[in-house]
Parts: C-alpha cells; sequence; structure tokens
C-alpha cells in the first residue's frame, strides 16, 4: 500500500531526529571534530554539490541576525527574486526554518529533500555521521537548488567558522552585533566570539558589519583586510532619525550617502530593530551596486512593510497585552526590557520565564527581574532547560515574595494571566524554545 504524505513526513522526522542534536546536547567540546566541516562537505559531495550552485548572503552574529535575515530577504522578494531564506531553530514546525518566497517548505519537499541526505548518509564512510543541524542544512541547500532559487538568504547557526552554513560562498557577509552568547563554546570575551563570527568573511567579496563593540570591530577589520574584503559599516552608510515606536511596529527614516528612505515602515517592535534594519538595507543596497541586482526603493519600503519574524517582540493578545520574545543572553533580555517599556504603557510587568542551562542565567535574570512584579518560572527544554528551582535561586534577590513556579509553560502562561490585570503586560521569555513551546499551544 502506497504511504501517505503523512506517514512520509512522519519517516523522514524519525530519520532527521536519529542524528545527533546540538540544539538538544552541547558537544563535549567545540572543536574541529565536533563540527567537522570536511565530512559535512563529503556529504553535500554526495548530494552533488548544491551548495557551489546557490547565491547566497550569510548572516552571522550575536544579537539580530534572525531578525535581519528575514529583512533582506522580504526585501529581495519584493523585489521580484525567487528568495530562498534559511533560519534556526523552528518555532512550531521544523519546516519553518527552509522557506522559498515566505512560504515554509511542503511536507512532500520536505520528505524529499531529507530522504536524499539520509540516502547520501547510507554511503558514509564508517564513523562519518551528520548532526540534526547539518542534515537539515543539506537538505534546506538541495531544496533551493531544486526550487531554482535566484538567491538564498542564509542565517548561520552557532558561531560561523565551523558552522555548516559556513560552506557556502556568499556574495555578501553579514555580522551583526557582537555580544557575549554561547560562552560555553565560542569563548568568553567578545573578542574571541568576534573571531568565531568573521569565520564567514570571503577573500574579495564584501562584508557588511552592524555597529559593533570595539572588540569586535578591531576583530572583524583585522579579518577583512587580511582576507581582502571590502568591509561597508553600516553606521557609516545609513543613519536612523525621526524613529517613532508603537504597539503595532515602528517607524524612522534612513538616510546616508546611498540614498534617503523617509517614513520606513517595519510590523517589529523595539528600538534594536532599527539597528537591523539599517544592517539589512546596507546588504541590500551592496548586493544593488556590487553585483547589480536590481532592487528599486519601492522594493525596501514594500519588503520592510512585509516582513515577518514571529516570536521576538511578538504581541499574541491584548488586555492585557501577551508578549513573546526570544531573548536568551544578557545584552537580548537588556534591548527587551528597554523594548517593553517604550512601546507599551503598562502598570505592572508579570514575568513568564524559562532559560537554557547553558546561558548566564545571574545576568538575564539581574536585567529583567528587578522590573517585574511578579514571576512565573517554567521549564521548555527537557534537556537543556534550567530547573526552575535554579532560576528561583536567583529571581528571589529581586523579588523575594513573587516567584512562583509551573512546569509546564501553558500552565505558567495560565498562572500569570490569572495573576496581571487588563492593564497590566505579560512577557514570556529567556528561550526561544519556552516562545515555541507556547506558540505551539496559542496556534
Amino acid at each position: 500500500m502506497k504511504k501517505t504524505t503523512t506517514q512520509r513526513y512522519r519517516e523522514a522526522l524519525a530519520s532527521l531526529y536519529a542524528s545527533v542534536d546540538y540544539e538538544k546536547v552541547s558537544p563535549k567540546r567545540y572543536s574541529v571534530k565536533s563540527y567537522d566541516l570536511e565530512r559535512f562537505c563529503r556529504l553535500l559531495n554526495r548530494l552533488g554539490d548544491p551548495h557551489l550552485r546557490i547565491r547566497s548572503i550569510l548572516v552571522a552574529g550575536t544579537k539580530g541576525k534572525g531578525s535581519t535575515a528575514a529583512m533582506i530577504a522580504s526585501i529581495l522578494q519584493a523585489a521580484g527574486c525567487k528568495t530562498g531564506l534559511y533560519t534556526s531553530p523552528h518555532l512550531v514546525s521544523v519546516r519553518e526554518r527552509i522557506r522559498v518566497d515566505g512560504s515554509p517548505i511542503s511536507r512532500s519537499d520536505f520528505c524529499r529533500a531529507i530522504g536524499a541526505v539520509t540516502r547520501a548518509r547510507e554511503g558514509a564512510p564508517a564513523g562519518d555521521y551528520q548532526t540534526v543541524f547539518e542534515a537539515l542544512t543539506a537538505a534546506a541547500f538541495l531544496h533551493f537548488e531544486r526550487k531554482r532559487v535566484d538567491i538564498v538568504v542564509c542565517e548561520v547557526g552557532l558561531g560561523g567558522r565551523l558552522d555548516a552554513t559556513n560552506l557556502l560562498n556568499p556574495l555578501i557577509s553579514v555580522i551583526t552585533p557582537v555580544s557575549l552568547d554561547h560562552c560555553d563554546i565560542l569563548g568568553r570575551t567578545v573578542r574571541r566570539i568576534a573571531q568565531e563570527k568573521a569565520g564567514i568573511i570571503r577573500d574579495g567579496c564584501v562584508t557588511v558589519v552592524a555597529g559593533q563593540p570595539g572588540p569586535a570591530l578591531a576583530v572583524i577589520r583585522e579579518e577583512c583586510a587580511r582576507k581582502g574584503s571590502r568591509i561597508v559599516e553600516a553606521d557609516d552608510l545609513f543613519a536612523g532619525e525621526r524613529v517613532r515606536l508603537t504597539t503595532g511596529g515602528i517607524a524612522f527614516d534612513a538616510t546616508g550617502r546611498s540614498g534617503v528612505f523617509r517614513d520606513v515602515s517595519i510590523p517589529l517592535l523595539g528600538r534594536h530593530q532599527v539597528c537591523n534594519a539599517l544592517t539589512a538595507l546596507s546588504a541590500v543596497t551592496k548586493l544593488r551596486d556590487t553585483y547589480n541586482y536590481h532592487i528599486p526603493d519601492e522594493a525596501v519600503y514594500a519588503g520592510f512593510r512585509a516582513v515577518s519574524w514571529p516570536g521576538r517582540m511578538e504581541v499574541v493578545r491584548r488586555k492585557p497585552f501577551v508578549v513573546l520574545d526570544g531573548a536568551h543572553n544578557v545584552s537580548s533580555a537588556r534591548a527587551l526590557l528597554l523594548a517593553l517599556r517604550e512601546t507599551f504603557a503598562y502598570r505592572q510587568l508579570v514575568l513568564v520565564l524559562g532559560i537554557s542551562a547553558n546561558k548566564d542565567i545571574p545576568g538575564i535574570v539581574r536585567e529583567l527581574a528587578p522590573y517585574a512584579s511578579r514571576i512565573v518560572l517554567t521549564k521548555a527544554e527537557a534537556v537543556r532547560g534550567a530547573e526552575p528551582s535554579i532560576l528561583r535561586k536567583q529571581c528571589v534577590k529581586y523579588l523575594p515574595s513573587g516567584v512562583t513556579v509551573a512546569r509546564d509553560p501553558r500552565a505558567a502562561l495560565r498562572a500569570a494571566l490569572a495573576l496581571a490585570g487588563p492593564y497590566d503586560l505579560v512577557c514570556a521569555t529567556g528561550s526561544l524554545y519556552l516562545v515555541g513551546a507556547l506558540k505551539r499551544r496559542i496556534s
């Protein structure tokens, strides 16, 4: 009997998740052995090297890389380019990670791509395994080639130097702001982390760089000089002026040497999105000027208006406002709090907080807890999620009598809503996995 698409899809997922998953279990060491690009390259070879026939923009960084990638892709799509977008992690369905012109890969195409990867793995040498991320990345490359996309915007998964996406040969490399995150893997200084991110810089190509801390910018400039890559600093190309913040999005003027864009409107929340937008604008401007892509100003406006990036300052309810945000490091938590205070008028802040165990828990709690009236702690990740008891020890330093626990994310959100009045604000944050767990229940 012929299998249904649902049956084949379940089998494809089972095959995919039979691999090592570094999003759930961290490697013992961040090394060439754990992140073996030669091993991944052999897999791509057996698939016919689809990555060599893809034109791409590669986006690395600590903060805003997903938002920036989504903006670039939306503008290119508005300009008439058939555009692929590869991002991670997903919130609800793994198919979200692989998109063409904004639409997730279909179940049948997902089965086809994962099936090809599975067959290619069967012919691999003994001991030559792939991770879940590598299998998905190979499937994405294969799908984009089969769909004959004009260009792919690809978000780096972790770091840059040893990431599977780094086998692409991008037209433009983009590095969004670098800060401390994944310190146990990438390094414990901004300079060291920037060295990993700078691994996506290519000889002779354009590198677009968002505003950076001094040590990170120095590293990136050094690597561009060493490789002969022309560096474009977004802050020098465009400035954001007349920024307006509302509960429906942001608006601003982008002015600079490459043009003036008045009243740019983006349906994403938070002042930090202006930085991401200027970086995206710099990238598409350089793509147009350097590689002769046809990107009219109208496409820039339309692309920004149409961009969607769920789970980042996403409003899912009003009265009270319920906001989901995946802030998972100190810098992101700081930006989230500023955005909440600038964007919303509310009486009290009720937090739903779940954080991965390998994150800077004291730092994240320090940024958020002093401004909350109540905190409900939960755990969204079975393996890597921090136990609520660990979070509680940090939270009670700032809120001795206002911290409760609900291990299930859905129960935690219900508890927070019970604590909030119609003019309060409920924010669930600390992990994209928490956001995903809640979105699966809200959808």
